[in-house]
């Protein structure tokens, strides 16, 4: 009898094993056959399935611990870590494990990403009809222009490993009305914290020198 139960223990056992794998097969199948291998969905996929395989690592060994998938949230805009390192979402981990996958799921090792400064400048002037009274206006739209001209005349005296780039973001209401707001968004790219803090200061730098042509102001919002 005690044979018996100890066999149908083990059996029921085995059995439960079986289920989670199955289950857990089933998850990568239907990640595999939605994953459109765009960047968002290949490190969604990746980010679970390295938390399936750690998972089976803990049980394989008898080891006790709790696995966490955090989201990358707005990855490519904010660098979103950031923020979630100074809240203390990963103060009490004992090893966090990160990724940046691209498109074909390579592996590499070295210096392969770049510091990040991504951050917004507003310039703001003073309203004026386009026809009846343009000399009352300040264009904050032309200092954002400025600006993007001041900088890529700089990009030849730049090291090569930097990166840098930009959007206007927001240049105004109508055409027949001097803006009186406009933003742009850059992103400054570099290898290490110190030359990011350099191409970052020199962008504003610009973007103050920008304002001083055309009698603006400008302010400035890091977004991470």
């Amino acid at each position: 009898m005690a044979a018996t139960k100890t066999a149908a223990k083990a059996a029921r056992k085995t059995a439960a094993k079986t289920a989670t794998r199955m289950t857990q097969a089933q998850i990568v199948s239907d990640m595999a056959a939605k994953c459109d291998l765009s960047k968002t969905v290949a490190k969604d996929f990746l980010d679970n399935l390295a938390a399936l395989a750690v998972k089976e690592l803990l049980e394989k060994h008898n080891m006790q611990g709790t696995i966490r998938v955090y989201p990358g949230i707005a990855e490519e805009l904010l660098g979103s870590r950031t923020y979630m390192a100074r809240e203390g979402l990963f103060n009490d981990l004992d090893v966090m494990l990160c990724a940046h996958v691209s498109t074909s799921f390579s592996t590499n090792y070295g210096i392969r990403g770049l510091a990040l400064v991504s951050t917004q400048y507003t310039f703001r002037g003073r309203s004026a009809h386009g026809a009846g009274s343009p000399w009352m206006g300040r264009s904050a739209l032309d200092a954002v222009e400025l600006m993007n001209t001041g900088w890529n005349y700089r990009r030849e005296h730049l090291r090569l490993q930097q990166r840098s780039h930009y959007v206007i973001t927001h240049g105004g209401d109508q055409p027949n009305v001097v803006p009186p707001v406009a933003t742009v968004w850059y992103f400054f790219r570099e290898l290490d914290y110190p030359n990011v803090k350099q191409l970052h200061a020199l962008g504003t730098r610009i973007a103050h020198g920008a304002a001083m042509m055309t009698d603006t102001t400008v302010s400035e919002r890091v977004l991470g």
